[in-house]
């Protein structure tokens, strides 16, 4: 389950972004969360700065690609009784992420 807040202060300069994801493993028996917050300058122009802060646990497949979706494999699971997807967990510590992105021409940006 995706969730975010989404605040823009009209006397700011900045946005601020906060999402968070939940999952729970019935099999495994308990609840995975990650999270990020995100900064954001109202202004873009000439240049877009962000700052990220992101961290938590999260259930992933073996396969990036995701070649089997959710609803299919449950699909699976509850008429066959055969479970195909392979899901693995992922921890991470806090990342920090900054981005700045200048404009040095209309439209042209680095």
């Amino acid at each position: 389950m995706n969730q975010s807040l989404f605040i823009r202060p009209v006397k700011s300069k900045y946005t601020y972004k906060l999402g968070w994801n939940t999952q729970y493993g019935f099999s495994n028996m308990h609840l995975n969360s990650s999270g990020s917050f995100t900064i954001q300058n109202k202004r873009p122009y000439p240049r877009l700065q962000n700052l990220t802060i992101s961290g938590g646990k999260t259930i992933s497949q073996f396969n990036k690609d995701e070649p089997i979706s959710a609803l299919a494999n449950e699909v699976y699971t509850l008429i066959d009784k055969k479970n195909y997807m392979k899901l693995y967990e992922t921890g991470s510590a806090i990342s920090i992420s900054i981005t700045v992105t200048i404009m040095v021409y209309h439209g042209v940006y680095i």
